[in-house]
């Protein structure tokens, strides 16, 4: 778990890892990316399920955004 309780630890398919603040979503995670992720991200896989690109991530995750 994160040492600041109102940021969470995003681990990206390559291994590295960001902070998103805690309730984030992965729109957010995308755009702080790159705008072009962001703009072509239609949804994500977050611990293996399927998210809304605006539904809030509240614990640490593994993301993968998802493009057509």
């Amino acid at each position: 778990m994160s040492q600041n309780s109102d940021e969470i630890q995003i681990t990206l398919p390559d291994g590295s890892v960001r902070p998103l603040p805690r309730g984030g979503t992965a729109l957010e995670l995308a755009n702080s990316i790159g705008p072009r992720l962001g703009k072509a991200a239609v949804v994500a896989r977050v611990d293996g399920d399927l998210y809304d690109l605006t539904r809030p991530i509240q614990d640490d995750a593994r993301v993968e955004i998802l493009t057509a």
